[in-house]
Parts: C-alpha cells; sequence; structure tokens
C-alpha cells in the first residue's frame, strides 16, 4: 500500500529490508503471487530461477548498527531460502564476501543455494582487498566484466 507508485524492482530491496516476505514470494511467482512462467529446475527443495540474479553489496542490509545489519541480512537469506525458490546466481561484492568466507555465519544457507545449482560468486578484487581469497568456502572467484554482464542478462535482479 506505502508503496503504490514505485516500481517493483525498486520496491523489492525495500520490502525485503522491511522483511515483507509474501512481497517477495510475490514477485518471485509462488501460490499466493502473480502467476509468472520462469524456466526453473526442480530441485529436492528449491526450485532454481533461471532468472533471478540476487547481488549482495554488503556483508548486512542497511546503515547503521552493524550487528543489526547482519541480523537482517541473514534473515533475509534464510526468508529466501525458505521461499521455495533459490536465485540462479548470487554475486557478493565488497564486504558481502565474508558471507562466503571463512567465519561467515551464513555459510550454510550460502551452501544451501550452491547445493541447488546457484552459482555463488565472490568478487575477486574484493576477496583481495579483505586478504580473503585463500578463505573462500562457498562458490568462486569472479571479475567486474561478468558482474556487469549478469546484471544486465539477468531478467530479475535481487539486491537487499
Amino acid at each position: 500500500e506505502g508503496t503504490r507508485g514505485i516500481d517493483r524492482r525498486s520496491r523489492i530491496p525495500f520490502e525485503a529490508s522491511c522483511g515483507c516476505a509474501a512481497q517477495i514470494a510475490s514477485y518471485l511467482g509462488h501460490p499466493r503471487g502473480a502467476n509468472r512462467k520462469t524456466r526453473t529446475k526442480e530441485n529436492s527443495t528449491l526450485k532454481l530461477d533461471e532468472k533471478l540474479l540476487l547481488v549482495l553489496k554488503s556483508s548486512g542490509i542497511g546503515e547503521g548498527a552493524h550487528d543489526l545489519a547482519e541480523t537482517l541480512l541473514k534473515a533475509f537469506l534464510t526468508t529466501l531460502s525458505k521461499s521455495g525458490t533459490a536465485p540462479a546466481r548470487i554475486i557478493c561484492l565488497n564486504s558481502a564476501v565474508f558471507l562466503t568466507t571463512e567465519g561467515s555465519s551464513v555459510v550454510d544457507i550460502m551452501n544451501s543455494f550452491a547445493e541447488q545449482g546457484t552459482k555463488v560468486l565472490s568478487c575477486a578484487t574484493c576477496l583481495e582487498y579483505y586478504d580473503r581469497q585463500n578463505k573462500l568456502l562457498v562458490g568462486k572467484s569472479t571479475n567486474m566484466k561478468a558482474t556487469v554482464e549478469a546484471m544486465l542478462g539477468f531478467e530479475k535482479v535481487l539486491s537487499p
């Protein structure tokens, strides 16, 4: 209701940050949502949405208290993993590379996406900057060219 007039793509990060899982599910085409025809790969618990790219730009959601931001991102990833849909690709930029490396509190969630067929990629420049290149636990490193190509090529780009 309060998001009328806002482009659907802009609304998704806002709704995700507010914990509106039903709105995310609707956007992704789940039972209570619109009937979207998407090419999916059947898996044991999640459907891989070949049109969906998830871009994580930091190790948390929003600005302010770091521990709150991390809690919100963990809740977002947990909610997404329980939505029944897995993104085809997850790209981690900047401090989001901490989500795929040693010490991550969400490594199990990231691994579950990877096990369902999601390509999990972490920015090589960011891994190097944070000295994490030898601590990568999930997925592989990528470059900015591949990141830009993905952001331009995917039909749906989600970023909390």
